[in-house]
């Protein structure tokens, strides 16, 4: 129950960061439908999973789709805009490059999480390590490499 009470929060947290730093209207109110569309998902799942025993599978996988999305937006805008000159000293590029990473590996080994053998258990478990050392690593060099005052 905590992984599926996490995932709420992650994705919407996600999901509002991408939508706050969205300047095109358009695209901010498709992340704002996503938000909506996750919300509802998840609570209306509540009635087909059993969320005590078993990890959520179709919230997570719309709420990965959708931050997928949603970064690919947010990347759309900065390369039509100035920011673009300052990416690698953003703080949100390299989240969000980390972030991609990892729901972009990580979405496949949900899909067919149900329906796999042994073997299949182990090289899940060493893909979903390395993505998430990518992702984290990505984390760090933005920590490290990003100005302390970001220049938007």
């Amino acid at each position: 129950i905590l992984y599926n009470i996490g995932y709420f929060i992650v994705f919407n947290y996600y999901l509002m960061l991408f939508k706050k730093y969205l300047a095109n209207k358009v695209y901010e109110r498709w992340t704002k439908l996503f938000i909506w569309i996750f919300n509802v998902t998840y609570v209306g799942n509540i009635f087909f999973e059993d969320y005590m025993t078993t990890f959520i599978t179709i919230p997570y996988i719309f709420g990965a789709c959708s931050l997928i999305v949603s970064i690919i937006l947010y990347y759309s805008e900065v390369l039509n805009s100035e920011r673009v000159l300052y990416i690698n000293r953003n703080l949100l590029f390299w989240i969000s490059m980390g972030v991609l990473i990892y729901y972009c590996g990580n979405i496949p080994f949900r899909i067919i999480r149900n329906y796999t053998s042994a073997e299949i258990d182990k090289i899940q478990f060493l893909s979903l390590f390395v993505v998430s050392m990518v992702m984290y690593i990505c984390f760090i060099i933005g920590f490290i490499c990003s100005d302390k005052k970001q220049l938007y």
